[in-house]
């Protein structure tokens, strides 16, 4: 009888587990979860040249991570703690994977011998290492981070040579050379046969520019008396100071240390000189500190500090420097297309958020920095976003988008010709139905031929080959198929050219379905979607179907460098992301099993379409618990940031609040959570949001366990300002707005970053399509402000004190307005704390008073103290 109770006790234990008994997602199970951790910025690992062994890591809780290395058979052989990813090269296999480099506890370098399957700690504090090989011996060249060392091991054990006092190293694999620095010294170091010489001695050298084609070194030295740039000719062996007391400046002008550029096709050398210069405004009481703008200045930078600077170009070969940029054009780090020549397009400053309306103009201009000739190009069409422009392979075509004949236009820069390309697509090449005018941009140049004969663009869904000379058509290298399938086709890369010989992945996404995958796409061989390669996936991370349109790929399939294998990093809405292997993105192995979500009461996500107007659909996705009960009611939560369906299948990584609403949060807290998209009307906002969210809570109000009487709102920012907008409908029960703005016409002139927020309200995100001038009434109807006496339910603000992007005024004239018209509303107010909270004991502090006004107005919650005092 004992033997039966205790029996039917555990059956009723394991039944309550099985049966979804699980846990619910709250700030200790945050603070502890498990997830992959980023070592790599572009890949999600590493693996290694034969594909037999894999690396990541993952962190099982804020302080504490751990770097795996295993095989491809999953048979882990290092697990280390480590406390630091924010290195480069964590991670090494030799070609012949014998051994493999790690770091670990931070700092310590170790070596791990794969036949004898012994590791070595061979150094710590290192900073970072890199297997080398030649003539048959292997090296490894480690860092140090806390002595400046340089050490090099041979056959990686046996020490060959400590440098000291170390500032810089550069690899030169195809030369068997270093090359280091230390404050007074640049040293190259042949590795075998074993030999170093002094290239340069000086006094105070700073950074160093290595040529890795021609071996020439750049060197920085303020200390050197003629000149702080030093020429080192590699072929001649010499060394040349590159004078510039022949420069005629008007402004005293110094060496920026920290923005020198060798190009290597050129064998040139770019450098900036700058100089700071106080305003010549006469001040009558120098105590006073102040700013002085007037109606001519070109942008809003503060005038007693302007920065002038010069980017110039050293071409070795002539022994001259020429001038790129002034101060009135761009730096050498914007708005620069380079091909390998050695020939840049540049294009001229233009402040970008006034150029539509001001009286700049946008210049393109090609320089030859071989030859020094410099040619104006055109001068671009005003348009409300900057065009595309980029330079072929070899710097014989410069492509841009023209905005005003929606075409690419191409230029010869031998023949200085430009034509239009008249493509034959199946769709747009630009975003023509994005809502939005200032997105309504093209979907960008793939890339182009190494040899300067095509070029590729992409139209909405597929790709484009065009060629550059006047004989050929274009083709459709991906045959339609994604127009055909409503799937978006791009290339992943990692450099802008496409090799025709080489079998490319390509990323496909489904528009209709949401399914994502990668395909192979073999120029010989007629292209087809192969539907097999497509799932209920996403292979992106969680910004990469953002609701600003981008496009991004940030974790690439990484090949093994000497096997057709890739490690690729794959999640779902109900599976955390884990790695795999695939050979073909058909079949994939899965190398780890990471599933913190299986001990919780997780959500499950559904596509919700609905007509928004004769015509137009809409869609939004769903989110519910994992335990539904189909014959209970659950309270519905509305939360949107524009255009977010994309978003089907990515993996919601459960996190406290920085003012949006954390969705595994809520389902697992019985709450079910709707993202619907926001279609958006030129200068009706207000209407438009309205719309949107009615038609779907309409479309929701079929799904019998969905309680429409008890829907609340929450937004951020944007989303914040349409929360309060939406607010002016009885259907809803309660709103919560973090950091929205409220009066459209303050908002439009409010100067942030050095500019106005005058082309976001007119022509961008909020798309008022009007100068405050020009439509009062437009204003008006679609600010909050002017539309308060309409909201009648309960609206929960929270606005952090030092938020810069919308100021704290904007919530205040909410909460002032609401509680003089003497309707409930309640202002949280964060002292030091910008646009998004930040601060791990405020946003547990909001999460939870988050989850207490909703529970209270949708669940009917015994009411929180703070809600009542």
């Amino acid at each position: 009888m004992r033997f039966t109770l205790s029996l039917l006790f555990l059956l009723i234990y394991f039944s309550l587990i099985s049966s979804g008994q699980k846990l619910t997602v709250d700030n200790n199970s945050i603070d502890n979860w498990t997830s992959l951790k980023d070592i790599n910025p572009e890949t999600p690992g590493y693996i290694s040249p034969k594909g037999n062994y894999y690396a990541y890591a993952f962190t099982a809780n804020d302080s504490q991570d751990s770097l795996i290395i295993s095989r491809s058979d999953k048979n882990v052989i290092i697990r280390n703690t480590v406390t630091d990813f924010f290195k480069v090269d964590r991670v090494q296999f030799t070609l012949d994977e014998d051994y493999i480099g790690y770091i670990y506890k931070k700092d310590s370098f170790a070596l791990y011998d794969a036949k004898k399957k012994i590791n070595t700690m061979l150094m710590s504090n290192v900073d970072w290492f890199r297997f080398i090989e030649f003539n048959g011996s292997k090296f490894v060249i480690l860092k140090s981070i806390k002595d400046s060392l340089i050490s090099i091991y041979r056959d990686n054990s046996e020490l060959v040579k400590t440098f000291n006092g170390i500032n810089y190293c550069d690899i030169l694999e195809n030369d068997n050379s270093i090359i280091i620095s230390s404050v007074d010294k640049v040293v190259k170091v042949q590795i075998q046969p074993y030999q170093e010489y002094v290239i340069y001695d000086g006094k105070n050298i700073g950074q160093i520019c290595v040529n890795k084609i021609n071996k020439d070194v750049y060197i920085y030295d303020d200390q050197n008396e003629s000149s702080p740039l030093i020429y080192y000719n590699n072929r001649k062996k010499t060394c040349k100071d590159i004078l510039l007391n022949h420069l005629d400046f008007s402004e005293s002008l110094n060496v920026n240390p920290f923005d020198l550029y060798v190009i290597p096709s050129s064998g040139g050398f770019i450098f900036r000189m700058e100089s700071k210069k106080s305003s010549e405004i006469a001040n009558t009481n120098f105590e006073a500190k102040f700013s002085l703008w007037n109606y001519k200045m070109k942008s809003f930078e503060d005038v007693n500090e302007y920065q002038f600077s010069r980017t110039l170009f050293y071409m070795p070969d002539k022994d001259t420097v020429m001038e790129i940029f002034n101060q009135s054009q761009y730096p050498v780090d914007n708005l620069i297309s380079m091909a390998e020549n050695g020939v840049i397009v540049t294009c001229s400053k233009i402040n970008q958020d006034e150029y539509f309306w001001n009286d700049q103009k946008l210049y393109l201009t090609s320089i030859d920095l071989k030859t020094g000739n410099k040619f104006r190009i055109c001068e671009l069409a005003k348009s409300i976003s900057l065009p595309t422009i980029s330079i072929s392979s070899k710097g014989n075509y410069v492509v841009w988008w023209n905005c005003d004949t929606r075409q690419y236009t191409c230029y010869d820069v031998k023949s200085r010709k430009t034509k239009q390309f008249h493509i034959n697509s199946a769709d747009s090449l630009y975003d023509i139905d994005n809502d939005i005018p200032q997105r309504r941009v093209p979907f960008g140049i793939a890339g182009w031929d190494p040899e300067d004969e095509f070029v590729y663009l992409y139209s909405t869904y597929d790709i484009y080959k065009v060629p550059l000379n006047n004989v050929e058509r274009s083709v459709c290298i991906t045959n339609y198929e994604g127009n055909l399938k409503k799937t978006k086709l791009r290339f992943v890369k990692r450099n802008n050219k496409i090799e025709s010989s080489e079998n490319i992945i390509l990323s496909a996404f489904n528009v209709v379905s949401k399914e994502n995958g990668f395909l192979f796409y073999r120029p010989k061989i007629k292209f087809t979607i192969n539907q097999q390669c497509l799932g209920p996936f996403c292979y992106r991370d969680n910004n990469s179907f953002s609701a600003l349109g981008y496009e991004y790929l940030r974790y690439k399939p990484l090949k093994a460098l000497l096997a057709n294998k890739y490690l690729v990093r794959r999640e779902s809405s109900t599976q955390s992301p884990n790695l795999f292997l695939t050979s073909d993105f058909i079949t994939y192995l899965q190398l780890t099993n990471i599933a913190p979500e299986k001990r919780f009461n997780w959500y499950r996500s559904k596509l919700i379409q609905w007509e928004i107007s004769s015509g137009k659909k809409e869609q939004g996705i769903l989110y519910y618990p994992e335990n539904l009960d189909s014959s209970l009611k659950y309270p519905v939560i509305f939360t949107y940031y524009e255009k977010r369906s994309d978003e089907l299948f990515v993996y919601k990584t459960p996190k406290l609040s920085y003012g949006d609403l954390s969705i595994p949060w809520y389902t697992s807290h019985g709450f079910v959570v709707f993202v619907p998209n926001i279609s958006y009307g030129t200068g009706e906002v207000k209407d438009a949001i309205r719309k949107t969210l009615l038609c779907s809570l309409d479309s929701l109000s079929k799904i019998s366990w969905i309680d429409t009487s008890k829907v609340g709102l929450q937004g951020h920012s944007h989303g914040g300002f349409e929360t309060y907008l939406a607010s002016t409908s009885s259907r809803f029960k309660a709103a919560q707005v973090s950091a929205g703005f409220s009066d459209l016409a303050t908002f439009y002139s409010y100067i942030f970053m050095e500019g106005t927020r005058q082309t976001f309200v007119q022509y961008g995100q909020t798309n008022i399509g009007y100068t405050p001038w020009e439509s009062k009434k437009t204003f008006t109807n679609n600010s909050p402000l002017y539309n308060v006496d309409s909201i009648n339910i309960p609206v929960f603000i929270m606005h952090p004190r030092k938020d810069d992007v919308v100021p704290v005024s904007h919530g205040m004239n909410m909460f002032t307005a609401l509680r003089r018209l003497k309707k409930p509303t309640w202002l949280l107010i964060y002292e030091d704390e910008g646009h998004s909270l930040i601060s791990n004991i405020n946003q547990l502090d909001f999460t939870i008073k988050q989850q207490d006004y909703f529970s209270y107005f949708l669940k009917q919650t015994p009411q929180p103290a703070w809600l009542i005092n």
